[in-house]
């Protein structure tokens, strides 16, 4: 499950920045219209949208959402430290995590294009889940699990580690 979607990105940046980044290179963009129309859960495209325009909206969506998927993964190595994943989906709306994971996976759609702003925020974004993992900060209303624990199975150990005490 990702913390954050598309149609959140879009919101958060601008469709126009979204298509920008989500571009495949830096020579072929959607625009911001066909990527808000494509992010949508069934989009109805108007005429003067090509079909070829269609189909870099939607290539650029599928970036987002792997970008949102790997952004997740890398919140959920922190989240894991201190909560029982996977966080409950009331919990997750009601914070900042949607934050957080558009401003990393916009890290990794930006490719080298990383503005200062971009760079700052995902800064902000990690050093919050560093935080949160040490516990200096919460979630409000959830209860911490303690983090991840391993058990470690006990081990018997005998006296006699060999039968023969020579080669035979």
């Amino acid at each position: 499950m990702a913390y954050s979607t598309v149609s959140q990105m879009i919101s958060m940046f601008g469709a126009d920045e979204v298509a920008g980044w989500s571009a495949q290179d830096n020579t072929v963009v959607s625009s911001g219209e066909a990527v808000l129309i494509a992010s949508s859960d069934s989009p109805t495209w108007p005429d003067y949208i090509s079909e070829d325009e269609q189909a870099i909206a939607a290539e650029s969506v599928v970036r987002c959402e792997f970008a949102l998927y790997q952004a997740s993964m890398e919140m959920d190595s922190y989240l894991t430290m201190a909560y029982e994943l996977p966080l409950a989906d009331i919990f997750v709306a009601a914070s900042i995590l949607p934050t957080i994971c558009a401003n990393i996976a916009r890290s990794y759609l930006s490719d080298g294009r990383q503005t200062e702003d971009i760079a700052y925020r995902v800064k902000i974004a990690r050093a919050w889940l560093k935080d949160l993992a040490q516990g200096i900060i919460d979630i409000p209303g959830l209860p911490r699990s303690g983090g991840l624990t391993m058990v470690m199975p006990e081990i018997q150990q005998s006296k006699q580690f060999f039968k023969h005490t020579r080669l035979l």
